[in-house]
């Protein structure tokens, strides 16, 4: 930590692109400075000299772990410092004159020039790095802990079914605040996630499958994309490429709609659509998305009234997809004749992109209505809760 200093501190952007818009914005606003890392830059290659020290303890890229986006740029920065065990021992080192920087155990640094840099510090306050490691081992403890906790309530529902009602009022509860606190999260973060549509429709999932194996899940969409992308090839039409991904999800995957038992609580789940193979409008939809996401389509949700569709918009090819039924392309004349015919009328608004967290709300608000008719009130009164988290744009959300 000491050789890192105050890179320790940079932020990691996924886009270099957005590294002068935040920059001119600190400028701008006189926020003060920030660092930025763009992994991209970050190739040089590792390099290690080819003997250590004889009084040092260690190199100091030998002793950290960093994600393989990052790590050339930390063997870069921590190049050629040697760990000491103390600053005794590493002045001594440095009297001998050498282009080596050295770090001690106990925090202090000198720097390939020469410069030492140390001083006392709270024995009882932590590092930024321990405070990392420590809250990592919390987080692992309290899942642990509520793995061992909901395990014990289920046994003793089981053993006591009387008690069956008031435990999985508990049960729920617990794991409902939970994704409550999750959801919370995704909509503060939505850009520290792997996706916020995949990640929001697999949180309304473990709320009715609290046991799913996301990773597991996360993988077969991964899988699809694959495929995919191996029969699309390299230089094939907009046109072509949306037939390819229609073929393989519809005919040869078998994804169809649920028309015979529509109002299954199963057909809004991704996970057990994926299961399935079959659910309604807007999950099918999802699915839709979430693959030609990993294929870099240009394709975003419609929220049209009664139906869900998905539209692949590129310069040179627009289409409307119907995943409930077999993945059929419609035009703009279709849809509208679709709305006439079921009496909403057409307006241009009925086509417009639905945003992520519209989709997520609405797929909540199929739920709530089935779980109602169930009497499963409970269940019912949590999704809406979630539906409260969401609720960041009424009009579209409403539509």
């Amino acid at each position: 930590e000491a050789a890192l200093g105050r890179n320790l501190h940079a932020i990691v952007l996924k886009d270099a692109e957005l590294a002068t818009e935040i920059i001119t914005a600190l400028t701008k606003n006189k926020l003060g400075q920030a660092a930025l890392v763009l992994p991209e830059f970050c190739r040089a290659s590792p390099r290690t000299p080819a003997a250590r020290p004889q009084t040092a303890l260690a190199w100091a890229t030998d002793k950290v772990i960093a994600p393989d986006s990052l790590a050339p740029l930390v063997a870069e920065l921590l190049h050629y410092v040697a760990i000491f065990r103390d600053l005794d021992e590493a002045l001594s080192f440095k009297k001998d004159g050498n282009g080596l920087a050295a770090a001690t155990l106990a925090g202090e640094f000198i720097s390939a020039e020469g410069i030492v840099f140390g001083g006392s510090r709270d024995p009882s306050a932590e590092s930024l790095l321990e405070r990392k490691a420590r809250i990592s081992m919390l987080s692992a403890e309290y899942s642990d802990i509520c793995n061992e906790r909901d395990a014990l309530l289920q046994e003793a529902e089981i053993e006591q079914p009387e008690m069956g009602r008031r435990i999985a009022l508990v049960l729920d509860e617990i794991r409902g605040s939970r994704l409550e606190d999750e959801l919370r999260d995704l909509v503060a973060h939505p850009e520290g996630q792997r996706d916020f549509l995949e990640a929001g429709a697999f949180l309304i999932a473990r709320y009715a499958y609290p046991g799913l194996d996301e990773p597991a899940y996360v993988r077969k969409l991964d899988e699809m994309a694959v495929e995919v992308r191996n029969r699309i090839g390299q230089r094939v039409s907009c046109e072509e490429t949306v037939k390819t991904l229609g073929r393989y999800l519809f005919i040869e995957q078998g994804f169809r709609g649920n028309p015979k038992n529509y109002y299954e609580l199963d057909n809004s789940y991704l996970n057990r659509v994926i299961d399935r193979r079959t659910g309604i409008p807007i999950s099918l939809s999802v699915l839709y998305l979430l693959v030609s996401k990993r294929l870099g389509l240009p394709v975003f949700g419609i929220g049209m009234p009664g139906h869900f569709l998905v539209k692949f918009d590129s310069d040179r090819y627009k289409v409307f997809v119907d995943c409930f039924n077999g993945g059929a392309l419609l035009s703009e004349r279709d849809c509208a004749r679709f709305l006439m015919q079921a009496g909403y009328g057409f307006e241009e608004r009925y086509l417009q992109k639905s945003s992520i967290k519209a989709i997520l709300v609405r797929m909540l608000k199929n739920l709530i209505p089935i779980y109602n008719k169930l009497d499963d009130t409970v269940k019912g009164a949590r999704l809406s809760r979630f539906i409260k988290i969401l609720d960041g744009d009424k009009k579209d959300e409403g539509r």
